[in-house]
């Protein structure tokens, strides 16, 4: 079902995005559920990715994001350092020392 917004409903699995430039975004997360909450495993354009934010200047070149939802939490996945934002990365470098 496509939804426009409220992604917190156990009914809303995919959206799609007209941005401003003419290209599309499109999000999509089958197994979506109010049990299957946390993120498995995450493929942006069809590549894994691991990172915990987008570059917003990456996605209004168009994208399609598709989320592995899942009961648990991927205690793996996003821990690297470089799956942190900017921000946060010399803070969790500096953490570990």
């Amino acid at each position: 079902e496509i939804c426009s917004g409220d992604w917190s409903s156990d009914v809303c699995s995919s959206d799609l995005l007209q941005l401003e430039n003419g290209r599309k975004l499109e999000i999509s997360a089958p197994k979506n559920s109010d049990k299957n909450r946390y993120i498995r495993s995450l493929s942006y354009n069809g590549k894994n990715y691991t990172k915990n934010y987008f570059d917003h200047f990456e996605l209004l070149k168009g994208a399609k994001l598709i989320y592995d939802m899942d009961s648990r939490p991927n205690k793996t996945r996003g821990v690297k350092t470089n799956d942190f934002p900017y921000s946060l990365s010399d803070k969790m470098q500096e953490q570990q020392k």
